[in-house]
């Protein structure tokens, strides 16, 4: 269990554009598996095995009902939209994953789940409170408990970024069970829609720091928010049907030069 995008949001944008030299090469095989390595940097656990969601997985966008949030209803419209947009843009992936969306309206208790099916829950605002709230209001087992265990036992100052992502995973099987995207109009820096991609990627296992590679909106550089072909490209490799989870992360990037080439074609 990790949390990540919180304390450095507050300085990625003074963070310096890198000018790289990958491009020129139209993001080779070389390129590809140092961008892989880079996002699945926090991924493995303690055997360097890659962890990873199985079958369809649920993305529950939570509304908010407080009135002084920014944006309103508008935004979070907004917000609901672009992820839908992102969760058809990876089921066009033709990948091992799938993923639902659906809204759950501010008015309503948060749908019963269990660790088969909680999935992701992207939660607007109400810092640990809300995110409380909606976890121990589903009838949920081990996976989302644990998550909260574990956002509990974080820094207070998580919520302070207004844009940070958490994920369960199962140690004995390598697969993730619980995962939150959180993001905080009120406090954010960043493109909402932005925050909550790029968060939504990292609960989906790509939790490390793209910063050096300008083609992932996860480093914050790229200037849409939109899923870019890179991230698209190791979408397909680490949710690849021929991968597991479980297999070794370095075996997996060392197979990018067998899998680049069919699952990584038009990026650029």
């Amino acid at each position: 269990m990790r949390r990540h995008l919180a304390s450095a949001m507050l300085l990625v944008f003074l963070f310096f554009l890198h000018s790289g030299d990958g491009r020129a090469d139209q993001l080779t095989s070389t390129y590809v598996a140092k961008a892989l390595s880079a996002a699945l940097a926090y991924n493995p656990s303690e055997n360097d095995n890659l962890a990873r969601w199985e079958g369809g997985v649920s993305v529950r966008f939570y509304e908010s009902c407080d009135k002084n949030i920014i944006g309103g209803r508008a935004l979070q419209n907004i917000l609901a939209r672009s992820i839908e947009k992102f969760v058809s843009e990876v089921n066009q992936l033709q990948s091992s994953i799938t993923i639902q969306f659906s809204r759950v309206p501010c008015n309503t208790p948060p749908p019963e789940t269990t660790d088969s099916n909680f999935g992701i829950a992207v939660v607007v605002g109400g810092k640990l409170e809300n995110v409380e709230r909606i976890i121990e209001g589903s009838v949920v087992r081990k996976g989302a408990k644990s998550l909260l265990e574990s956002i509990k036992r974080g820094s207070p100052s998580q919520f302070d970024t207004g844009c940070f992502a958490s994920e369960f995973r199962n140690e004995l099987i390598h697969q993730y069970q619980a995962g939150l995207a959180y993001i905080d109009p009120n406090v954010l820096s960043l493109s909402p829609e932005q925050c909550v991609r790029a968060t939504i990627l990292s609960a989906l296992g790509f939790v490390g720091d793209m910063r050096p590679f300008p083609e992932s909106i996860q480093s914050f550089s790229y200037p849409r928010a939109a899923l870019s072909n890179l991230d698209a490209c190791l979408i397909r490799l680490a949710y690849s049907n021929e991968i597991r989870p479980g297999m070794p992360v370095k075996q997996l990037i060392a197979s990018v030069d067998k899998l680049a080439p069919a699952l990584c074609a038009g990026v650029e």
